[in-house]
């Protein structure tokens, strides 16, 4: 669950931020025994632009970081958006 902020620099190119938070569950399967190792509710952070190519496709770049109680996960992520107009 999280919320979006997207602020237009330009006609085609927009600037965004999120804020949110994500449940979590980690377990290891191994020699037939399952242990549960750890789970958790945590908070996640993204930034990213976007630019739009024509009306209806936009290409995205996002960084996101996802914090797992002691780690810090980062991820990257290029995106293609289709609006069904």
């Amino acid at each position: 669950m999280g919320v979006k902020g997207e602020a237009l620099v330009s006609e085609s190119f927009s600037v965004f931020a999120r804020a949110g938070a994500y449940i979590w569950e980690s377990d290891f399967d191994g020699s037939g025994a399952k242990v549960d190792i750890a789970d958790g509710t945590d908070a996640y952070l993204a930034l990213g632009t976007a630019y739009s190519v024509t009306d209806n496709i936009a290409v995205d770049f996002q960084v996101s970081r996802y914090n797992l109680d002691d780690t810090d996960v980062d991820t990257y992520t290029l995106g293609l958006t289709y609006k069904f107009r």
